[in-house]
């Protein structure tokens, strides 16, 4: 609004210190734009002005006016006007009054009191009042722009010294009257003296710089016109330093006069001039102008001449700066027109093309002949971009003219910074390669002024095109300079919305794609304040996790720490604070869901959300990781039922092993037998696989053994019940039948293709369970005697069948036909090679889980209890036991309400509900409704009633599940 680190002008400085909260105005934020508007310009404005605000007329004005304030700047700054001038407030009054009934006032040359200003009690001073209008249309105050004319006055009243003087001043001062510019006075005035004098040739001239001085229009009578710019040391060498002096320069006769030379003399003479007189003008130590009266021939003047002379000079000048102040005047007025409506359409949206063209047209209504063009830098490129002025084609040919010390014009303003003005592009070199576009578009003269903002930064360039060669005089240099000022507050506030919207746009996309996000997302997403932990933000998928509407989760943070476990609620409530202190934390937790009562783990990732090293929110990541911690935990039992398997299985290959050494009698003997039981137990183990652990077919188990060994499948007759042996049977029993059929194949019935084998089998009943009574008969073996010894099937048959399944097993001999009777009971047995997993684990809800408790299922129970978490763990063990739950209910008030809609068929009631001591009111409603209820209560049994003295009572702290249990007891 009011840049202090940027103008180091009082009168910022003074609107920045003072404190408006104090006055009627309130804080300049309040203000409405249009007043915001009038206020910068006023200050901004070289001119001396004021703007007068609210009801007591705030007193707010700038640095030109600090003139005329005088002794009482600053604290007259923001006061009240009628304190400021209260020594004067009669003289004002009704002017005030006037404009702030909405008629503007104009009034020139009026005497005001000045008692402020040392040895100046009072000034002369023409001045315009206009009313300030609010954003309503409401008058609120109004602006002033100054012209004090005090010593124009003064000179008025030297006229009335003499008559004679008077009379030539009246004539002088009725020539000027009506003129108001600055050209038609000094003529007028020249004509006025010249004809005065008699002289041939009078002229005003302007000081243009230490080297030149500029004649406009001038009187002449027998002479040339002398307008034009001429050079001071063409006319003496120290006739510049006469007239800074203030010294008159009087050459009575040219030829004679020795301070010109032969050069000087000519010049004169060339405009038939053959004596001269120069009065200068000199204001505030600087020269600003002269007056030459110039005469055919020599000429004595006389002092009441040079005093005419001087005198006309005084007024002329007066009159000028009089006619030069309207005019600023009025192009002021033009110009804070223009520029407020630049400003307005800016503040409202509008292209900055036709912000700017009004600035532009502005600045070529005041700067005779001239064209313009803005243009503004690309972002992030040297480059140039024409906005608004030249033609279509013009702007065609400069796009992205190059910004660079190397470049011309434009691009070189805006690499320096400083203004290019080109007076003849004919003349200067770095146009040579654009001569073309300059003859192409009808210009000679360009003038590049760079636009920078109160920052410093250069964002474009405002310039000025002439038709003919051109120099910039200080005025024009002066209003560029103004235009480039109010065109860098509109360039920098079009970019700095463009950077806003784009910002504004890359915001939205971004909370675009984190709904999408959080939308996608398996895990719930959350954001909390960190000052009140009020959850903010909930992704949908948080819903889902704790089995709630969103509406449960979203607001104060018990709500969330209710469904988690006793256990475990305070570990995750303080992670929750730690983040809110800065620490970033992983952490897991269990909650009953309320959705289904299921206790689920969740891993919560807190951390906090920082802006500026502040932390005024925590956010965090909810994942649902139960069945990831289940399966963790079930893979562990796995593995160590797997390895205790594998150690089984390994024991018994060794013990294979050891035992098939002992019978073979060459290396290869002993491998083929190894190897035969190697297969037959994985032959069990294959079986056991494919019939997932439920064991296997007697007959299958027989007739793989058999049919491996026998030449044909007549050798080997199968009888019997189809009978599901256990998996231990399987395991025992195909080991058992490898050994008989390799036998059979070694040395009995399968050893020639005319023997057989015969197997049998029965289920019979024994001491009421079910045995299988099993034969195996060889027959049509060859001869043999009987085993000397007891080999590794015998032993098997013999001693494993007792031993791991409980029955008989016995191998006999008979003429070298050999036959085996096998006796076991038909139980359930677990093999050393079952595959069947271990039964899966489950969740432990802590204190919250009810299993094997009694069940409340088709009970609905009242809790009375003012502890919001008592109260949720209450609900929670009562919901997993399969009660209904009403309430909880924190109050009697709330439990009465529930009471007069609801019948429950037992009650929960704590005593000291908000800590007012032990309550019986809802114990005697349900008493008398006959309801029954139990009492939690942290009291001792002295403080319940006698005619209660039977009621159940359980002593806080209690475990959950003693609740649930004696509930169930009403």
């Amino acid at each position: 609004m009011f840049n202090l680190n940027t103008n180091s002008d009082d009168s910022h400085q003074l609107m920045g210190a003072i404190d408006w909260n104090t006055t009627p105005l309130g804080p300049p934020a309040t203000w409405s734009s249009r007043i915001l508007g009038q206020v910068e310009m006023i200050l901004l404005s070289r001119q001396p002005m004021y703007i007068a605000l609210g009801p007591d007329l705030r007193f707010i004005y700038n640095d030109a006016y600090r003139t005329i304030i005088g002794a009482r700047h600053p604290s007259a700054f923001g006061t009240p006007m009628r304190e400021v001038f209260a020594d004067i407030w009669a003289e004002l009054d009704q002017l005030f009054d006037d404009v702030l009934h909405g008629t503007p006032q104009v009034v020139e040359n009026t005497k005001i009191s000045t008692p402020w200003r040392e040895g100046r009690p009072f000034g002369w001073f023409s001045f315009g009042l206009v009313p300030v209008y609010d954003d309503s249309g409401k008058i609120a105050g109004f602006t002033a722009s100054i012209f004090e004319t005090t010593k124009y006055q003064e000179a008025k009243q030297l006229l009335l010294e003499s008559e004679e003087r008077q009379a030539y001043l009246l004539s002088l001062s009725d020539a000027l009257r009506d003129l108001g510019s600055a050209d038609e006075i000094r003529v007028a005035a020249a004509e006025v003296l010249g004809r005065h004098l008699g002289a041939c040739q009078v002229a005003y001239a302007e000081h243009d710089d230490d080297a030149h001085f500029i004649i406009t229009k001038n009187y002449v009578d027998g002479v040339s016109d002398a307008s034009g710019r001429y050079s001071y040391a063409n006319f003496g060498t120290d006739l510049l330093v006469d007239l800074q002096a203030g010294r008159p320069r009087i050459v009575p006769d040219v030829r004679a006069d020795d301070r010109l030379d032969q050069a000087g003399k000519l010049a004169l003479l060339h405009h038939g001039i053959q004596a001269s007189l120069n009065i200068p003008l000199v204001k505030s130590g600087k020269l600003v102008a002269f007056i030459g009266v110039n005469y055919p021939a020599p000429h004595d003047f006389k002092e009441e001449e040079i005093e005419h002379v001087r005198e006309t000079a005084e007024r002329t000048w007066a009159a000028v700066e009089r006619a030069r102040g309207e005019a600023i005047l009025r192009e002021e007025e033009e110009w804070l027109g223009a520029q407020n409506e630049a400003f307005q359409l800016a503040m409202d949206g509008a292209p900055i093309g036709k912000t700017l063209e009004l600035l532009g047209q502005s600045a070529v209504s005041r700067i005779a002949g001239a064209r313009y063009a803005f243009y503004v830098r690309y972002p992030n490129a040297d480059e140039l971009k024409h906005v608004v002025g030249m033609s279509d084609d013009y702007a065609a040919s400069v796009d992205r003219f190059k910004i660079s010390e190397d470049s011309l014009s434009c691009g070189l303003a805006v690499a320096t910074g400083s203004p290019i003005i080109t007076s003849d592009v004919h003349q200067e070199p770095r146009w040579k390669p654009w001569l073309w576009m300059a003859d192409a578009h009808s210009f000679r003269g360009c003038w590049s002024y760079p636009i920078r903002t109160s920052r410093g930064k250069v964002v474009g360039s405002f310039a000025l095109y002439f038709s003919d060669p051109r120099h910039a005089t200080q005025r024009e240099r002066d209003i560029a300079g103004r235009v480039t000022y109010a065109a860098a507050i509109i360039i920098s506030r079009s970019q700095e919305a463009e950077e806003r919207a784009r910002a504004e746009d890359a915001l939205r996309l971004s909370e675009e794609r984190f709904q999408q996000f959080a939308k996608a997302s398996a895990s719930g997403l959350w954001i909390r304040d960190a000052e009140t932990l009020t959850m903010e933000f909930m992704s949908p998928a948080l819903s889902t996790i704790y089995g709630v509407d969103s509406s449960e989760l979203l607001g104060e943070e018990k709500q969330w720490a209710s469904m988690i476990i006793p256990e475990d609620r305070d570990s995750a409530v303080n992670h929750l604070l730690q983040a809110r202190q800065g620490a970033s934390a992983v952490h897991e937790f269990r909650i009953q869901r309320v959705s289904d009562q299921a206790f689920r783990w969740i891993r919560n990732t807190d951390f906090p959300l920082r802006d500026n090293g502040d932390i005024p929110r925590v956010g965090g990541i909810a994942e649902d990781v139960t069945e990831a911690k289940l399966s963790a935990e079930h893979q562990g039992v796995l593995l160590a039922e797997l390895q205790h398997r594998v150690r089984n299985l390994m024991g018994m290959i060794r013990v294979m092993a050891n035992r098939s050494a002992s019978g073979p009698s060459s290396v290869e003997e002993y491998r083929s037998s190894l190897e035969g039981r190697l297969l037959a137990l994985a032959r069990v183990q294959t079986l056991l696989t494919r019939q997932a652990n439920l064991g296997g077919s007697l007959r299958n188990i027989v007739e793989t053994e058999i049919a491996a060994q026998a030449h044909h499948p007549s050798q080997y007759t199968l009888s019997g019940p189809d009978v599901m042996l256990s998996p231990k049977a399987v395991e025992v029993l195909t080991l058992a039948f490898h050994e008989l059929s390799t036998n059979a194949l070694k040395y009995g019935a399968l050893s020639i293709p005319e023997g057989t084998v015969t197997v049998r089998w029965v289920v019979e009943e024994e001491r009421g369970k079910p045995w299988l009574s099993l034969d195996w008969i060889e027959s049509g073996a060859p001869f043999r005697e009987p085993p000397s010894r007891r080999g590794f099937g015998s032993e098997l048959i013999e001693m494993k069948i007792p031993y791991e399944l409980r029955g008989t097993g016995k191998i006999m001999f008979d003429g070298g036909q050999a036959s085996c009777q096998l006796r076991i009971p038909l139980r359930i047995a677990e093999s050393i090679l079952a595959t069947d997993a271990p039964t899966p684990v489950k969740i432990h809800g802590g204190s919250l889980d009810m299993t094997d408790a009694p069940d409340l299922s088709g009970r609905s129970i009242l809790i009375v209890e003012d502890d919001y978490y008592m109260a949720s763990d209450f609900a929670s063990v009562l919901r997993s036991a399969g009660a209904e739950v009403l309430g909880p209910c924190p109050s009697e008030e709330a439990a009465l309400s529930v009471l007069e809609h609801t019948t429950p068929t037992g009650a929960l009631l704590d005593l000291n509900l908000g800590g007012g001591g032990p309550r019986f009111e809802i114990a005697r409603i349900l008493e008398g409704r006959g309801i029954p209820f139990m009492f939690i209560t942290g009291y001792d049994p002295d403080v319940i009633p006698t005619e209660m003295e039977t009621i159940a009572r359980l002593q806080k702290p209690v475990p959950l599940r003693a609740i649930v249990e004696a509930l169930a007891l009403l």
